[in-house]
């Protein structure tokens, strides 16, 4: 069984106000390649993998995993030191918790895919190699959540909100078209759909829809 929770924004619409978002956040004019360290590069290609965890919620739930690929397209403002990019991030996370004992402990398992568009500079940090990484843009993000109890048909919920996005981290320029990183990474749903209808058929009597998440991530780039 299939419920659908709600859905805040049209596709098209959340497209359009997600670029430009991403696209304000990217200052106009000619860029150059993006040397860092040696390099003149244009394109990024990033894969991110990590912990998730939620934010907003009354109810406790343990981290998950979850991760992400970005790509990007940009480069310097001439006479300056920061690269600019926009990107375009897809990503997913998992969560499982369990409902409270005394309901029968009911198995709750959360996916989650995402996608936006974004703004991104690199900012170099004692030398070239090093760069400090600040990233901010707007999209969608789509929750099932599935609820499963001994003796029961399993239940799924289905929620499609529009989505902010913020991160920030370091990477290390290893060689002309290789870093490693690390980036902590936010999306926070501004408007809420209301209880947590999977919390609430897995028992639990106070449960409101998470305001958003948390990742930790390590990042692997190539740059071209």
């Amino acid at each position: 069984m299939q419920i659908v929770v709600g859905m805040n924004t049209p596709n098209t619409q959340s497209s359009l106000l997600a670029l430009a978002v991403a696209t304000a956040l990217v200052p106009l004019g000619p860029a150059h390649a993006d040397e860092g360290g040696g390099t003149a590069n244009h394109f990024l290609f990033e894969t991110a993998a990590g912990v998730a965890v939620p934010v907003g919620r009354e109810n406790e739930v343990g981290p998950g995993y979850g991760g992400q690929a970005t790509f990007g397209v940009g480069g310097r403002i001439p006479g300056t030191a920061p690269a600019w990019y926009l990107v375009l991030r897809v990503g997913g996370d998992r969560l499982e918790e369990l409902g409270p004992a005394r309901t029968g402990s009911a198995e709750v398992a959360r996916g989650a895919f995402e996608w936006g568009f974004a703004g991104r500079v690199y900012v170099p940090v004692f030398g070239p190699r090093l760069r400090l990484v600040v990233e901010a843009g707007a999209g969608e993000r789509l929750e099932t959540a599935r609820v499963e109890r001994d003796g029961h048909a399993g239940i799924e919920f289905d929620t499609e909100r529009f989505a902010l996005f913020g991160a920030t981290g370091l990477q290390l320029r290893l060689t002309e078209h290789l870093s490693l990183g690390g980036l902590v990474d936010l999306a926070w749903m501004p408007a809420q759909v209301g209880e947590d209808l999977a919390a609430l058929a897995a028992g639990d009597r106070a449960a409101d829809e998470s305001a958003g998440r948390v990742r930790g991530l390590f990042t692997f780039t190539t740059h071209f």
